[in-house]
């Protein structure tokens, strides 16, 4: 019987509709937390390793200035690989596969250490949020608040989002670098498709009470294409506040 199933799924890999895939690597941000200094982010790269039904997945805590956008601390939290539903299982193998991680930890720990407070992204329901005026133009988004005296407004250009994920990138790179290389790492060094404007949602207020004054900071999950070889990069950034 083994036998059989293992020329039918010999069979399946040599026919064109199973024909190998390129190598797809795909970057995706989660909200964790805040504190006064720090946004907490747990950061997933999932890598197809040029298999359909194959994932590798990295997960690692990022500690993002508030100020900068600029990533100050990364911790490992995750390595496995999923073989997939269709994996073949004669008892010498389990479906998912723990990878070594030396100095992995407990994204909890780190949260209540630093004393953040929990963070979840906004559903982009914008009735929900104190936004008046969203505009997608000139290479920038911005977010205008509020009304007269009291109008502000938040920006942040293109250019400037994909030069903070390419550095973030590389630095989560530099503090992880990739389990499958075989065709160089895909994070390294990423070019962006100029034709193609990054993507803004996920739009999240921070309130705080700074010497007595109320302030904001805006946070958008921001989605830039990348030139020819990852599928879209998304990373949560800080529009700041513009005159």
């Amino acid at each position: 019987m083994r036998i059989i199933t293992l020329l039918f799924a010999l069979f399946l890999l040599t026919t064109p509709a199973s024909a190998t895939p390129p190598q797809v690597v795909e970057v995706s941000e989660t909200l964790l937390g805040v504190n006064d200094t720090h946004l907490f982010v747990l950061r997933r790269m999932d890598d197809n390793m040029g298999y359909h039904h194959i994932t590798q997945t990295d997960v690692v805590l990022i500690a993002r200035d508030r100020k900068t956008n600029t990533d100050a601390q990364i911790w490992p939290v995750m390595r496995v690989i999923d073989h997939g539903i269709d994996f073949l299982d004669f008892g010498e193998q389990e479906r998912v596969e723990i990878l070594p991680l030396p100095n992995r930890i407990n994204p909890f720990d780190i949260l209540l250490w630093r004393k953040a407070r929990p963070l979840v992204a906004d559903t982009g329901e914008q009735s929900y949020l104190p936004m008046h005026e969203l505009s997608d133009g000139n290479n920038m988004f911005t977010i205008t608040t509020g009304a007269d005296e009291n109008r502000r407004r938040y920006q942040l250009e293109n250019n400037t989002a994909e030069a903070l994920i390419r550095q973030s990138l590389n630095k989560t790179r530099a503090a992880l670098p990739a389990y499958f290389n075989q065709g160089g790492d895909m994070l390294q060094d990423i070019l962006f498709d100029q034709s193609s404007d990054c993507k803004y949602s996920g739009f999240t207020v921070i309130s705080d009470l700074v010497d007595g004054q109320y302030t904001e900071q805006w946070i958008a999950n921001v989605t830039c294409e990348e030139e020819d070889r990852l599928s879209p990069v998304s990373m949560f950034l800080f529009l700041p506040q513009v005159q």
